[in-house]
């Protein structure tokens, strides 16, 4: 532990001013990570502590590097290089050590803002907040303790070579010009998005009960028109629609009788209680034990995510602050356990990485599955 005695401005750390700031945003750190967040993980922590602000950008990152493993190499402190090439090699590095592509969690494009658009779209602003549902992210990846790992989109496929387009090491990287700030990954095209659904925005906690059926069932009906049928439980499309609704996660465990999806049914009135759930409580008790805070889930969801609907009838889910339009396309990307969206650029091959998403029925390896059969194409995708 750090010694607040040690980085005064008399003590030996204090008298270098940024072992004295890395010193003081690590002592931050430390006290604001979750204790369920593996403390191991770069990518974990910083998604925990996503709106924590720094005096300086790049101890966003440099604060974190005292917690983790020896193994993780990836953070070099440089108070030389600019934040912006700070963020892009210590990504380049992640991802070629870990053949992994969780890194690229931390990206959203939300259109205009200034200081990310100096950056690459595979690189995170770590200055901005947190682009979406910490727990997607903290789920996405099984970066909690314990091997518990509920998305696997491209199974247990690393990602190939990691490079810049040119094949160059990471570097500096300043100023992004020229084809250095374009990196070259493998990836699976899934389908294009046609329409994206915008639930209401926000919920008064007081109100939530009277506010949350008319938003849901707008929500619904837009899924029904856009089918052309009547949204029935049971359905391939109700499924689908509810489990996008709560990006698949179930509850704190994997029962099958009071999961969300179930839960949710309930609340709708679609479906009734299972008659195994505590059948001694009366009716009134026993409805409001099953539901528990079922509501707040689904204010906070619907608050904070946007539904959108594919070309071949997927449904999935996007960040409200991802600018994921109608013609975006949706990858499974070697090494990634989420697919993500990427917006194809004019008369370029290239793209630019929108954000990760939820995509029913291609969050456990059935994309793999599928190129295995030839029913898929795996190709070259160059982001920039």
């Amino acid at each position: 532990m750090i010694s607040t005695q040690l980085i005064s401005p008399k003590g030996p750390i204090g008298r270098i001013r940024f072992l004295e700031e890395m010193a003081y945003a690590t002592l931050n750190i430390i006290t604001v990570v979750p204790r369920n967040v593996d403390c191991t993980n770069a990518v974990s922590i910083l998604i925990a502590t996503a709106d924590k602000e720094a005096t300086d950008a790049r101890d966003s990152l440099y604060a974190i590097k005292g917690l983790l493993s020896k193994e993780d190499t990836d953070i070099e402190i440089d108070y030389s290089r600019s934040a912006e090439a700070v963020y892009s090699a210590w990504s380049l590095r992640r991802m070629r050590r870990t053949r992994s592509v969780d890194v690229l969690m931390l990206c959203v494009d939300s259109g205009g803002d200034s200081c990310t658009k100096k950056l690459p779209s595979w690189t995170p602003d770590l200055r901005r907040r947190s682009p979406a549902d910490s727990k997607f992210f903290l789920l996405a990846n099984g970066m909690g303790p314990g091997e518990y790992r509920p998305y696997a989109a491209a199974g247990d496929r690393p990602c190939g070579e990691i490079s810049t387009c040119n094949g160059n090491s990471p570097k500096p990287l300043q100023g992004f010009d020229g084809r250095d700030s374009i990196l070259s990954l493998q990836g699976i095209h899934i389908d294009t998005i046609v329409k994206r659904l915008s639930p209401v925005r926000s919920f008064d906690r007081n109100f939530i009960s009277n506010q949350l059926p008319p938003a849901t069932t707008l929500l619904e009906e837009q899924i029904s028109e856009h089918f052309g049928t009547t949204l029935l439980p049971n359905t391939e499309i109700y499924r689908a629609f509810v489990c996008s609704l709560f990006k698949g996660y179930k509850w704190h465990s994997d029962d099958t009788i009071d999961t969300l999806p179930n839960r949710y049914g309930v609340w709708r009135g679609h479906s009734d209680i299972p008659a195994e759930f505590e059948p001694r409580l009366p009716q009134i008790e026993r409805r409001k034990v099953f539901l528990g805070r079922l509501e707040l889930v689904l204010a906070t969801v619907l608050t904070n995510s946007d539904l959108f609907i594919t070309s071949n009838g997927l449904i999935g889910a996007i960040s409200r602050r991802c600018h994921a339009k109608a013609g975006d396309e949706t990858y499974v990307l070697l090494g990634g356990d989420t697919p993500f969206i990427l917006k194809p650029l004019k008369g370029r091959n290239d793209y630019r990485l929108r954000s990760a998403c939820f995509m029913h029925g291609y969050m456990n390896g059935e994309a793999i599955s599928a190129w295995k059969k030839g029913e898929l194409e795996l190709g070259t995708i160059n982001i920039v």
